[in-house]
């Protein structure tokens, strides 16, 4: 879920603007959690490390995503990693100078709950996903969750690879099959949904 533009002026009233270059942590697991964060240009990584080094993507936020909400209590620390996808622009507000606008702002308040709301959900579904589905579920689910006007624009096959925990060459598989059989239509940097009905029956049953 995205902020609505109109509530963009109170990030920009109170916070700073950070310019991240690629794979550019902006915070880790168990930092100290000091505020929040709007993606203004550009995209981040939310992903988990184990200790011997393994890395699980929960999601990649786009232009207008809001990050670090699941830390708004004041010095709590940080439950995962964010870094930059290329070169990112972000502005970072301190909490204790953005409390304030939830009284002033009743939208921006009614905004943060539905921003929550939506970051547990897409938790519920992703475990939903990594357990039940099958490589064609995850992709078809990708695709219905991040279109917009029947089009995904803007991911690679190596991020769409990347955010449903599969390698490259087999999402690229699952990509063709789904055109050859005309549910979408593949341009450079952009995916078109031909058939949504059709991307639905995929998700409610298994090919295999």
């Amino acid at each position: 879920m995205k902020l609505d533009q109109s509530l963009y002026k109170y990030f920009y009233q109170c916070g700073t603007i950070e310019n991240c270059h690629d794979k550019q942590d902006i915070y880790l697991e168990e930092d100290i959690s000091h505020g929040i964060y709007l993606v203004v240009e550009g995209k981040v990584r939310v992903y988990l490390l184990s200790q011997d080094g393994l890395e699980v993507t929960i999601e990649i936020l786009e232009a207008g995503s809001v990050f670090g909400t699941s830390s708004m209590i004041t010095d709590s620390t940080r439950p995962v990693n964010v870094a930059a996808i290329g070169d990112t622009r972000l502005i970072h507000c301190p909490l204790e100078r953005f409390y304030p606008y939830f009284q002033e702002s009743p939208q921006l308040a009614i905004a943060f709950i539905q921003l929550i709301s939506s970051s547990c959900d897409h938790l519920t579904n992703l475990i939903k996903k990594e357990r039940f589905y099958d490589r064609f579920q995850k992709v078809a689910a990708f695709l219905q969750e991040k279109q917009h006007r029947n089009a995904i624009s803007n991911y690679s096959h190596e991020e769409i690879a990347t955010i449903v925990g599969m390698n490259r060459v087999t999402v690229s598989k699952v990509l063709n099959d789904f055109t050859n059989d005309d549910l979408i239509i593949q341009s450079y940097g952009t995916i078109k949904i031909k058939n949504l009905a059709k991307l639905r029956e995929v998700i409610t049953s298994s090919r295999h």
